[in-house]
């Protein structure tokens, strides 16, 4: 648990080095595959493309699932449910990440990066160009994902189906 919350803090501080010893010494190949995902989330939920690409050529499963609570979403995610940006979702993809994997909920990735747009374009906290900014680089991961076959309509868990709908200049999300 400690190496794990090391190996996080690291990723996340675009501190390389460390990860580049962890995995030269082979230590990403015995990982779980809850801390598989953890890492994966840790290094494409702060953007660090460079971790990404390492951790997936060390062998980490692009598919694997989290196993706990997490304070921005629910348990048993994939990676591809937190990219963040075009590259990190494209790197997913390219190792084999299923476009379609729901989370517990039944929600896919697809429909998670459009409500994550959806808060940053209102996000009154901080600039209006960076709320943007992130929102516009959400929406392009999204396309990214659409462009490798992520189903536009899903149902969720609580009987909801939810579909993507294109709009003039808009893609917005009708819940029925």
């Amino acid at each position: 648990k400690y190496r794990q919350d090391w190996m996080k803090r690291s990723i996340r501080a675009g501190a390389n080095g460390c990860l580049e010893t962890f995995i030269a010494l082979g230590g990403a190949s015995k990982l779980p595959e809850a801390t598989q995902a953890d890492l994966l989330q840790a290094a494409d939920a702060t953007g660090n493309e460079q971790a990404l690409s390492w951790l997936l050529d060390a062998g980490l499963d692009p598919n694997a699932r989290t196993h706990d609570q997490h304070n921005m979403g629910t348990s048993k995610e994939t990676p591809l449910h937190r990219a963040r940006t075009v590259k990190c979702a494209q790197l997913l993809l390219d190792a084999g990440a299923n476009p379609n994997a729901p989370n517990e909920r039944g929600l896919p990735a697809l429909y998670m990066l459009l409500s994550m747009a959806g808060m940053e374009s209102r996000d009154r906290s901080r600039d209006m160009d960076q709320s943007h900014s992130k929102a516009r680089e959400l929406m392009a991961a999204a396309a990214t994902i659409i462009r490798a076959g992520g189903n536009l309509e899903a149902k969720m868990d609580n009987g909801y189906t939810w579909r993507v709908v294109e709009g003039l200049n808009e893609i917005k999300i009708d819940c029925a």
